[in-house]
């Protein structure tokens, strides 16, 4: 019997922040599940959630200790009305709420799978966009409203490095990944690029078969 995964995603940053995401069921996801329902005790479900994770503020793109939670579902209209979500944006099959531990708020991270309407910052030579995974929006928070996150595969980490070394998360241990699942976090205003993120997963046969 194959031994169910408690760590499902680990995004890697620059200045070492890691944030891992645990399945819900596992010791350290409901340890988070807890501290969550501490700050906000009028959740009342968890239905639909695939992953939780726990991010510090580092005043760049989290402007506050959050829990994140990620559910495998497509975004319901009830949902997207309730953040301002356009009838036309294209939403993929999943969406994240992320909760703002101090502020006691909640803001929604939707991902659009029409990626042609947004611009896009210069991307590294060699990457191939990851479709499944769309531009993603933020909405609910005004110094969200314009970053976007555009994701990509590359086989070369230090190609990236060296466009980017100000940026450029510490991946030494990983640079032998089969898959190599980056995100450029970006203004879509100014096209500035404001962080990378590298993501690691324990098993990435569906992510290799994605991207064929």
């Amino acid at each position: 019997m194959n031994k169910k995964l408690s760590v499902l995603e680990t995004q890697l940053e620059k200045n070492g922040i890691i944030e891992t995401s645990w399945s819900l069921d596992s010791e350290e996801g409901n340890n988070l599940k807890i501290t969550l329902l501490s700050y906000f005790p009028e959740i009342e479900t968890f239905k639909g959630v695939e992953l939780i994770s726990y991010h510090p503020r580092d005043d760049i793109t989290y402007y506050d200790d959050t829990i994140s939670l990620v559910y495998n579902q497509v975004l319901c209209n009830d949902v997207g009305a309730q953040y301002g979500v356009p009838n036309t944006f294209g939403s993929l099959d999943f969406y994240a709420k992320k909760y703002l531990l101090t502020e006691k708020i909640c803001i929604l991270k939707a991902y659009d799978e029409i990626l042609w309407r947004y611009p896009l910052p210069q991307l590294p030579e060699g990457c191939r966009v990851h479709q499944e995974f769309g531009i993603g929006r933020h909405f609910g928070y005004d110094k969200l409203i314009p970053v976007l996150d555009v994701y990509f595969f590359h086989d070369n980490d230090s190609k990236i490095k060296e466009m980017y070394p100000e940026l450029f998360p510490d991946i030494e241990e990983h640079r032998n990944d089969l898959i190599k699942l980056y995100a450029f976090t970006y203004n879509v205003r100014s096209l500035e690029l404001i962080k990378i993120k590298r993501y690691l997963y324990p098993d990435s046969s569906d992510l290799a078969k994605s991207e064929i």
